[in-house]
């Protein structure tokens, strides 16, 4: 699992946008048009962004695609998470 957890404005969306493209991934997010925006901006064309709101499709479809999700305490509380726990790995 690819994971980034650092500060803001440390690049982690432009990591994310790079490994979406790099392994043909569909990058879920709150905004898709902004994030269009971005990929744009950093030269990285052809990726595939979609709401959070289509979650289950991406995860259920035939042609299963990797899923990456940007903001992932936003994507959380949109469906009502109240909390989580996560073990660190190496």
């Amino acid at each position: 699992m690819f994971r980034i957890i650092e500060e803001r404005s440390t690049g982690k969306t432009r990591r994310l946008i790079e490994e979406a493209y790099k392994n043909n991934g569909v990058i879920l997010c709150l905004n898709p048009e902004s994030m269009k925006e971005k990929a744009m901006a950093y030269k990285i064309p052809f990726i595939n962004f979609a709401s959070y709101d289509n979650l289950i499709y991406y995860a259920t479809n035939i042609n299963k695609r990797p899923i990456y999700i940007d903001e992932l305490e936003i994507f959380l509380s949109r469906y009502n998470i109240a909390g989580y726990d996560m073990s660190i790995e190496d």
